[in-house]
């Protein structure tokens, strides 16, 4: 009777482990570089900025990126060089699907929603530009060993693009 009650526990334990184990998400936090080599950011736009081919995003080279990451809050810390000088843009993000408005470019606004589709945190932004509205997609996951960062995104107005970033 005892060993078949054990069984019964070791069983259950396992289920709920496993159970448990397929809805983890990921903690995105840590200092991040970017890979050059594993990262494509499209082509450029007609008449300039955008894309640029491998290592930039946004006619800006992209060099290294900090995220901190506490239960809902997401809050990521972007350095760029910008026409020779360099910059830092911080967005804060909730992953529960709340809308969130950060600072874009010259001054706008951007209304973005995070929310979870499995292991992947998933971001849909929308920005009021001179030239019209500007919708992007964005994914974040991580390698299976959590030491790689990958990004795909993707915009109304821009090809797609991934970013690869490893653990500093």
């Amino acid at each position: 009777m005892k060993s078949r009650l054990g069984c019964i526990a070791t069983m259950l334990l396992v289920y709920v482990a496993i159970t448990l184990g397929q809805d983890a998400k990921p903690n995105f936090a840590g200092e991040w570089t970017l890979d050059r080599e594993k990262s494509e950011m499209g082509e450029p736009r007609p008449g300039g900025g955008g894309g640029g081919g491998r290592g930039r995003g946004m006619g800006m080279g992209m060099g290294s990126f900090s995220i901190t990451h506490d239960g809902d809050a997401l809050v990521v810390k972007r350095k760029v060089e910008f026409q020779g000088e360099e910059r830092t843009f911080e967005s804060h993000y909730t992953t529960d699907g709340k809308e969130n408005v950060n600072e874009g470019f010259r001054g706008s606004s951007v209304k973005s929603k995070t929310h979870w589709e499995a292991a992947k945190l998933v971001t849909e932004s929308v920005m009021e530009t001179p030239n019209g509205t500007r919708e992007t997609k964005e994914a974040r996951s991580l390698s299976a060993d959590g030491r790689a960062f990958r990004f795909f995104g993707w915009a109304s107005n821009l090809s797609k693009h991934s970013m690869h970033g490893n653990d500093s």
